[in-house]
């Protein structure tokens, strides 16, 4: 297997953390009617990497907290755990270059790698709706900075 999937998997990962770390404390809490807050969203987003780990990876899995989506998590904590959860989710794409693999999933692993982005991509749009229809919307610089793959 082409150890470009860790590699692609470890840019979209780190645009995630680009994108929160270019958000405030009010963006964070941004929502709109009935739908969930963007801080939500991103512990959603690390709580389904782990998800993902528990049968595949245990052991990296089980050195990753589990987020509670109906309680704020504090920034730095929301931070470190999308920071963790990429890195173990990467280990898990390094693992499986020897096998072509991933124990428990069905789906080969440059499959898995497009299921995993097309979620997560999936709720960055869902953020990026909230923060613009919610009156926080990201500045060009920041927008366009999630497309700089290459400062990565």
């Amino acid at each position: 297997m082409d150890s470009g999937l860790a590699a692609a998997w470890q840019v979209h990962a780190a645009i995630h953390v680009r994108l929160l770390d270019a958000l405030g404390e009010d963006a964070l809490e941004a929502t709109l009617a009935k739908g969930k807050s963007v801080r939500t969203l991103f512990a959603h987003t690390h709580n389904v990497r782990r998800q993902w780990l528990e049968p595949s990876a245990p052991a990296l899995a089980a050195k990753l907290p589990k987020l509670d989506t109906k309680a704020p998590v504090a920034t730095a904590t929301l931070r470190a755990a999308l920071v963790a959860s990429g890195a173990a989710v990467t280990e898990l794409f390094v693992s499986a270059a020897a096998t072509e693999k991933i124990k428990n999933i069905a789906l080969p692993p440059a499959v898995f790698l497009a299921y995993l982005v097309s979620h997560e991509s999936h709720h960055r749009g869902q953020i990026g709706y909230t923060l613009k229809n919610s009156g926080h919307p990201l500045s060009k610089e920041d927008a366009y900075g999630l497309w700089e793959w290459r400062s990565r």
